[in-house]
């Protein structure tokens, strides 16, 4: 914004008879140096190099713990499609179907569609969302992408030079006011224009990456971050897809500055009077008395009684900008936060069948043969702190943020037409009918709406 604030031009009258035309022309101007230059270069690298960082520390950790932290969703192959000896007494017989299921690429059902399920005693009660959601996610989303461009294109704020500089900008523009008013793209407009006067390749460079993070941040990625949201929500994924999307929307949302162009702005309106004043007002003190007197006649105004100034202005094009950003910010959040608990619910039931085989809360078979008699307390001690540390804070889920937009149904809702790999209800019906289970001594019937890799996420028994 000093860019814009300092960038002023004072011509000659152009209506006074005993001038020349064109007498005498003025350019004053912010020319950013090297300085800036490598400040807005390290931030680049850093933003840039903070991606591959999380990537490959993701990567590392998903190798070591598998599936249990993540490793599908990164695509890294976990423990979990290693078969073992414990697996050839499990309690669960598994149909000829189903013993294919692990070649099958994992699906995920539209998150308009899908059950979400909640923690305690609530646990089993699916949660659905209500159907003027999804009419309001679009409604919404059309604002955003109107509410952008309008505040883009028109004036976010305003200049206004002040004092004798003021006064000669005035005189050659017929004496209107010294007021210059700028939106994204004047912005944009100014510092190619300003390239363009300097002449020089480094300029030419630096002002054209400036001018390109802005319009990138402000404009394209914000919208390209809305329209792969709600791709998010209405569209059935597969695990890769999903993946994607997850990855490709982080990046974007580290990269959309709609908030920081708002901060600027505003921070610069209230400190850029002060600022400009100390810049040239310092070399004026020996006018003082000179301006005081003009100004106690009359011939110019009290805020003219100056060498320099300049007032900045918010616009009300930055309110509606700054409408977008919340409204942005809130579908993410609600978006991210559907598209989480999904993958929760899907990954709930395995981990914790997985997590009854390898923990016993009790004691295990060989535990068992040992004489707790001695030293008892330690050993009901130990046990203790074993289930303690089982014990894990619950954190604050989709169903919890958005609960009002939730209702509870005991059967699926007749417009649910997205079960496990997206087919509809009445294949999933006929896909379980026909299917053959073998029996087994242990018989337990699944009642969890948790989407698997099947094709139908049906009851085994």
């Amino acid at each position: 914004m000093s860019v814009a604030a300092f960038n002023i031009t004072v011509n000659s009258p152009a209506n006074v008879a005993f001038l020349i035309p064109n007498l005498y022309s003025l350019k004053l101007m912010v020319v950013p140096l090297w300085g800036m230059y490598a400040n807005m270069t390290a931030q680049l690298i850093s933003q840039i190099s903070s991606h591959f960082i999380i990537h490959y520390h993701r990567r590392m950790i998903a190798d070591a713990l598998g599936e249990a932290y993540g490793g599908g969703r990164l695509d890294i192959d976990s423990c979990d499609d290693v078969e073992d000896d414990a697996n050839k007494d499990e309690v669960f017989k598994q149909s000829p179907e189903t013993k294919t299921r692990k070649d099958r690429p994992h699906h995920f059902g539209a998150l308009c569609n899908h059950r979400f399920d909640r923690d305690g005693v609530k646990k089993g009660n699916n949660l659905y969302v209500h159907n003027y959601i999804n009419h309001v996610l679009i409604i919404f989303a059309l604002i955003f992408v109107a509410f952008t461009v309008w505040g883009c294109v028109s004036t976010s704020f305003s200049l206004e030079v002040l004092g004798i500089v003021g006064l000669l900008v005035e005189s050659g523009q017929d004496f209107n006011d010294a007021v210059f008013e700028y939106s994204v793209f004047d912005i944009v407009n100014l510092l190619s224009s300003q390239s363009k006067l300097l002449g020089k390749a480094g300029e030419t460079v630096g002002l054209g990456v400036l001018s390109s993070v802005l319009v990138l941040s402000v404009i394209i990625v914000p919208i390209i971050q809305m329209a792969l949201l709600l791709r998010r929500w209405f569209m059935p994924l597969s695990r890769k897809s999903q993946t994607q999307s997850f990855v490709i929307l982080e990046i974007l949302d580290a990269w959309q500055y709609i908030e920081v162009y708002i901060l600027s702005v505003v921070v610069a309106a209230w400190q850029l009077g002060g600022v400009s004043e100390f810049l040239i007002n310092d070399l004026c003190d020996s006018l003082e008395d000179t301006f005081a007197s003009l100004a106690y006649y009359g011939i110019i105004s009290d805020e003219d009684a100056q060498c320099f100034r300049v007032n900045a202005r918010v616009e009300g094009s930055l309110w509606v900008l700054l409408t977008a950003a919340i409204i942005l910010g809130i579908i993410n959040h609600f978006i991210s936060r559907a598209a989480s608990q999904q993958e929760r619910d899907e990954n709930i039931k395995s981990n914790d069948e997985q997590d009854l085989k390898s923990k016993d809360l009790y004691c295990s078979s060989d535990d068992c043969s040992v004489d707790k008699s001695f030293d008892g307390d330690f050993y009901y001690d130990k046990k203790r702190n074993e289930l303690l540390s089982l014990i894990k804070p619950v954190s604050c889920l989709f169903t919890d943020y958005y609960r009002w937009f939730l209702y509870k149904s005991e059967s699926p809702p007749d417009n649910l037409l997205e079960v496990g790999m997206g087919l509809p209800i009445d294949e999933c019906s006929e896909a379980f009918t026909n299917s053959s289970f073998e029996k087994s001594d242990t018989v337990e019937v699944s009642m969890s709406t948790h989407r698997s890799d099947s094709t139908c996420n049906t009851p085994l028994i």
